[in-house]
């Protein structure tokens, strides 16, 4: 992350194979402590895998955004979408709602929802294999580069006010 946006203060608090349910159970040592002016988070596409429900993920993202808004009521805040990987194909339709849904409940709380799905897939609709690892689920080079460009852009952006709901 620090070489992909570079002169700009870089945070990793990701960890692998994270859950929503683990992200606020962290979140005083993840993001309250720190405060951040700028929070961009991905996660959720664990719990689908896992069989939790579209909605239940997306209800937890609310919990996140009221404890954003609670901490610090001018964070920008964005979520990068879940993404249609060739490994996660089955469960993609309720990851796709979850997104639907993540991006409705985040729009009330002034957060931004970027979508990388439509870069991610084929004119066919299915996910572009060659953006992923031998592995079919984590992003390569050209995958990164892809996000880095839309999270990019949204970072250049001015930041619009936020009030908290």
């Amino acid at each position: 992350m620090e070489k992909d946006f570079p002169g700009r203060p870089v945070l990793n608090r990701g960890f692998g194979g994270s859950t929503m349910r683990d992200l606020l159970a962290a979140f005083d040592r993840v993001i309250g402590v720190y405060r951040p002016a700028v929070l961009v988070v991905y996660c959720g596409e664990n719990d689908i895998a896992l069989g939790r429900d579209p909605i239940e993920t997306a209800e937890d993202y609310r919990i996140l955004f009221e404890r954003c808004r609670r901490l610090r009521p001018d964070m920008r805040i964005a979520v990068v979408s879940m993404k249609p990987s060739p490994r996660r194909w089955a469960p993609w339709p309720q990851m796709r709602r979850a997104n639907e849904r993540i991006a409705a409940i985040g729009w009330g709380f002034g957060a931004d929802f970027l979508d990388v799905v439509p870069l991610m897939l084929t004119p066919a609709g299915e996910p572009r294999g060659e953006l992923f690892r031998e592995d079919r689920l984590h992003l390569n080079v050209e995958g990164y580069r892809l996000w880095r460009e839309v999270i990019g852009a949204w970072l250049s952006r001015p930041a619009l006010p936020t009030a908290a709901p």
